[in-house]
């Protein structure tokens, strides 16, 4: 029952005077106020947000636990909009700085539920957050994420951190791509890109990786053993290829061993990713000599390998490989 918890909560936290404790409590409230009633959590959550003489951590928990409140409403489109601006306005007034309004919306998607609508809002917010004084906050939403990931913390921070890089990437493509350093951030998503108990981790990992200004090699790595993890990491990792701008080496050498993999959806994958960074990078002639070397071999086999992939969360057959070269191929011609 979330209203008698979060009774006991406020009632032990009224108490409490261990600082840990009191960290403890605060954090169950927090994570209560999505659904307990509104005067079991709301007052206390307010005074603890508000209190010149706490630390900031703990102004910042209590904090999120309102931002938890406001965004697990039911909302659609104008009023989700208006409900993130009056969350941002309010986390503004009510903590010392930008460091205390990150860590507040850090708190607030730091939770170890299934990936859901709920998240997605508060990775939204996050990313309007960041957009309000770009110079400013990016540098700290990057720094938050190098911390989360030395720290060893559990999935639920970088996960959120990840999520709100990314909807940073897609909403300022340009801004992302001349300020995030390949030569630091690489490291970090190849980090989390590695991760063993959050899936969505890895899939935000290999989004916001892809959409750097360069990758090289370790991308590709992760990319592809991506394609034989769950399925919406697969997804994305397919996805992701259209949204890569250049290698830091050239793409024909890195790529040519690929593109001739044994494995179909390896060598499909490979060669999509080729095609995607020669038009950008002016390669194409190079390119093309590597994908009709990859696509004669097929042309004279007797058999016609299928290319299965996962789509909508459904294993799909995608088409034959040669066919799926051949397009790949047709779509650098075209370019070039």
């Amino acid at each position: 029952d979330p209203a008698r918890a979060a009774g006991l909560v406020r009632e032990a936290l009224a108490r409490e005077t261990d600082p840990t404790a009191r960290e403890a409590l605060l954090t169950a409230l927090a994570y209560l106020a999505g659904r307990a009633p509104m005067e079991e959590v709301v007052d206390p959550l307010q005074a603890w947000a508000g209190r010149a003489d706490s630390r900031v951590e703990l102004r910042s928990l209590a904090a999120g636990g309102l931002v938890r409140r406001a965004l697990r409403q039911r909302l659609e489109d104008e009023a989700l909009r208006t409900a993130i601006a009056q969350v941002l306005a309010d986390l503004r007034k009510r903590l010392p700085g930008p460091e205390a309004v990150l860590h507040a919306l850090i708190a607030a998607g730091a939770d170890n539920n299934v990936w859901d609508a709920y998240h997605e809002r508060v990775a939204e917010a996050l990313a309007q957050w960041v957009q309000a004084d770009w110079e400013q906050h990016f540098p700290l939403l990057v720094e938050a994420l190098e911390a989360t990931l030395a720290s060893g913390a559990d999935w639920p921070r970088p996960r959120i951190l990840l999520a709100g890089l990314v909807t940073v990437a897609q909403a300022r493509p340009a801004s992302y791509a001349r300020d995030a350093d390949p030569a630091r951030l690489e490291r970090l998503f190849k980090q989390a890109a590695g991760h063993t108990e959050s899936f969505s981790t890895r899939r935000f990992a290999l989004q916001a990786w892809a959409r750097l200004r360069r990758v090289g090699p370790d991308f590709v790595q992760a990319l592809l053993r991506a394609l034989a993890d769950v399925a919406p990491v697969h997804m994305d990792a397919r996805e992701a290829v259209r949204a890569v701008r250049a290698f830091d080496r050239d793409p024909v050498t890195a790529l040519e061993p690929w593109v001739q993999d044994a494995r179909p959806l390896t060598a499909v994958t490979a060669a999509q990713l080729l095609t995607t960074v020669a038009r950008a990078q002016a390669q194409p002639d190079a390119a093309r000599a590597t994908l009709v070397a990859a696509l004669e071999p097929w042309l004279q086999a007797p058999y016609r390998p299928w290319v299965d992939g996962w789509e909508k969360d459904e294993l799909r057959a995608l088409g034959f490989l040669d066919d799926l070269l051949y397009q790949a191929l047709r779509e650098l011609v075209g370019a070039s």
